[in-house]
């Protein structure tokens, strides 16, 4: 579990340049975290949530919670 004031965990983030993040979510994980780290990573640009299986409603839901504490957020949805 990150504390305040820790950099985000590297085994969740994958980076492919600077102005975009993706963000792992797996089905072991909690939300709360996933959440946390996606409010952190969105000041520095783009993020994207990727999941499979079991792991996709926890995507949604850490989208849909990540859209209600930033008004104005824009999402776009890919399959």
């Amino acid at each position: 579990r990150r504390r305040s004031g820790e950099t985000l965990q590297p085994s969740s983030i994958r980076s492919k340049d600077l102005a975009s993040l993706d963000v792992r979510v797996t089905s072991g994980g909690k939300v709360h975290d996933f959440v946390s780290t996606t409010l952190e990573a969105l000041p520095r640009g783009e993020v994207r949530l990727s999941a499979v299986g079991a792991a996709v409603s926890k995507a949604v839901t850490v989208a849909e919670i990540t859209k209600r504490r930033l008004a104005g957020l824009h999402q776009c949805t890919r399959i």
